[in-house]
């Protein structure tokens, strides 16, 4: 007996020493959810936590009184929240991952968080389909006006078919639905096969649609055949996985198609019909993974579409593969406290190309302040670092994107020092506020910089929310100030009084507002003349494969002008000449017309002799 309460002793003792060392790895995050409209707590939300990358690591839910808690190791962290038809919601109070705060924990310590979700509303119908069964489907509603513009939701239904769905928990406004199934051809409700012909359908809060259906039809099928090699000695490569997709978030796309190359370097891709983006992993000299598009290129933007139909055959999809050159570049170095030179831990670092303003890699800065961009292809790159408690700045100390320095990169770039100017937080009771816009309506996510007298680094700043408004109470204090406003791809803006503020007599400055012309602006050949020309926005927006661009004239005779497209770099990727009859015309835009310069983003177009500017968003 005394011999098994020894064992039993020392399996405690062992327990104990395992619980203590496990513990003195983690922190916590607590906190509770409860109704915005202030109806009480929420019980069973599901709380989810992900790392920096997006990649959920854990999840927990509300107890009866909206309370939850959950020990986790330390670091930084995403976090959101949903139950139903509540709206997703991620810390604080953000409805996209990419508006998030990371969540810093530290070891022995708890952070306590506070959500409020709002109520959405709902779609539902039926889906079914012809032809052969599939195990599942994908159906999405895409928000396509603002706030919020671009945000979607998706819901992957498995059979039998015909099956009941609902899509709940969406933002009220003005949605396309789509659905989708392997070897079924794409359906934009109620029942076309082109975006441009979708119904709008709006979604009030706490109100449902109902009778959203599909019936999705079998489409044929077609093949993708090609070779990976050896650029240099032209031998092949065997054993590489190539993937085959049609929609930017491949992972979920029901026709997302996979192969292998064969001993000597062939594949067959057997997809069905539709427009596919085409890649091939391999390992590099620098035994790192790297994917590389048709045709030779390392981003989806500058990729080649391969488009399939019944019985095709598409030939000659080859992958030449430079296995001497190191393709998957990094940027990598440390950021400091401008003032204390203590590391910083969960800086944005991102990198933007310079050559078309696409976002080509971001990462955290870790415990000691260093951080790695890496999966980079040789080019030339600006370095944005941001967060949660900094000031946003461009590499290597520039508050505008346009004065950043340019980075050649050829090679791993390393050793990059970079010192940040912290936030402070403190309200001492003073604001500048106002609204920023363009040519396009309100703007969000620029940002605003105030510079007290005499300084010539920021000393606050704040972001337009989705109306464009923003609002500095933090790290003001009485005195004077110059504000400037930026934001990548428009021209920077400074505002053209100074301010003042001072707690007793002045401790607003309302309105202080901006326009933002974008680059493209820049580019004019001149007013028409005879009469006005009307530039009047294009349907749909977003779209996939084409929109329509409405035009009107007041002239009694018919014009030839040119409809011209830019980056928001202001670098034109596609222009046409066009005819512009008397009152109402329509123009038709397809994404091919971009050439190799597109992918799922914001683009500016506009009709010389034409001053407005307007944006389109070309959804992938």
């Amino acid at each position: 007996m005394r011999m098994y309460g020894k064992i039993l002793t020392c399996f405690f003792i062992l327990f104990l020493v395992y619980s203590i060392a496990e513990a003195e790895n983690q922190g916590s995050i607590s906190g509770r959810v409860t109704w915005k409209d202030g109806y009480g707590s929420v019980p069973g939300a599901n709380i989810y936590f992900y790392d920096a990358s997006q990649t959920l690591i854990d999840s927990t839910q509300t107890n009866l009184y909206g309370l939850f808690h959950k020990m986790i190791s330390g670091g930084v962290y995403l976090v959101s929240v949903e139950k139903g038809n509540l709206i997703k919601e991620y810390y604080p109070d953000k409805y996209m991952a990419d508006d998030a705060d990371l969540v810093t924990v530290i070891v022995g310590q708890d952070v306590y968080l506070s959500f409020a979700l709002d109520s959405g509303g709902w779609i539902s119908g039926t889906f079914g389909i012809t032809g052969d069964n599939v195990e599942s489907c994908l159906i999405t509603a895409i928000k396509i006006d603002q706030p919020y513009e671009g945000w979607y939701k998706s819901l992957t239904l498995t059979g039998p078919f015909p099956s009941a769905y609902a899509i709940s928990g969406l933002i009220p406004g003005t949605y396309i639905i789509l659905g989708r199934a392997r070897g079924k051809c794409t359906e934009y409700y109620p029942g076309y096969k082109d975006i441009t012909n979708a119904t709008q359908i709006d979604v009030i809060q706490n109100e449902g649609v109902p009778h959203i259906s599909f019936v999705l039809n079998q489409v044929g099928w077609g093949s993708i055949l090609g070779q990976v090699f050896n650029q240099a000695s032209g031998e092949a490569i065997p054993g590489l996985t190539l993937y085959a997709y049609q929609w930017h978030d491949f992972w979920q796309d029901p026709n997302l198609i996979t192969a292998i190359s064969d001993v000597d370097g062939s594949y067959e891709l057997k997809v069905p019909s539709g427009d596919y983006f085409i890649f091939c992993v391999y390992t590099g000299p620098d035994n790192m993974s790297t994917a590389l598009y048709y045709n030779n290129c390392y981003e989806p933007m500058s990729a080649n579409i391969i488009r399939i139909r019944s019985g095709i055959v598409a030939g000659d999809v080859n992958f030449p593969i430079d296995l001497s050159v190191v393709h998957n570049l990094s940027i990598s170095g440390s950021v400091v406290n401008k003032y204390t030179e203590n590391e910083l831990e969960g800086v944005v670092v991102t990198a933007i190309n310079a050559e078309n303003g696409r976002v080509a890699g971001s990462a955290y800065s870790g415990g000691d302040g260093g951080f790695m961009v890496s999966g980079l292809a040789p080019g030339r790159y600006l370095l944005m670092f941001s967060g949660t408690y900094i000031i946003p700045y461009f590499y290597p100390q520039s508050e505008n994107w346009q004065n950043g320095e340019v980075i050649e990169l050829t090679d791993h770039f390393s050793n990059i020092r970079t010192e940040a100017i912290t936030q402070d937080y403190g309200n001492n009771g003073l604001t500048i506020a106002g609204n920023v816009t363009s040519s396009d309506g309100p703007i969000s996510g620029a940002r605003i910089y105030a510079f007290h007298e005499g300084q010539t680094e920021p000393t606050a700043y704040a972001r337009t929310d989705d109306f464009g408004e923003y609002s500095i109470v933090s790290g003001l204090a009485p005195g004077y100030y110059r504000i400037t406003c930026d934001l990548y791809g428009y021209d920077y803006r400074e505002y053209p009084d100074q301010l003042y503020l001072d707690l007793m007599t002045n401790p607003e400055a309302l309105n202080i507002d901006f326009y933002l012309g974008s680059e493209t602006e820049a580019v004019s050949d001149g007013q028409l003349p005879g009469g006005n020309i009307s530039l009047l926005g294009n349907y749909p927006n977003p779209f996939n494969s084409k929109t329509l661009i409405k035009v009107y004239s007041d002239r009694s005779l018919e014009l030839s002008s040119r409809l011209s497209v830019y980056n928001m770099l202001g670098q034109q990727i596609g222009s046409r000449t066009i005819r512009i009859e008397p009152g109402d015309n329509i123009i038709e835009w397809n994404a091919s017309e971009f050439g190799h310069a597109a992918t799922s983003g914001i683009y500016y177009y506009r009709i010389d002799g034409v001053e407005k500017t307007y944006r389109m968003i070309l959804l992938k």
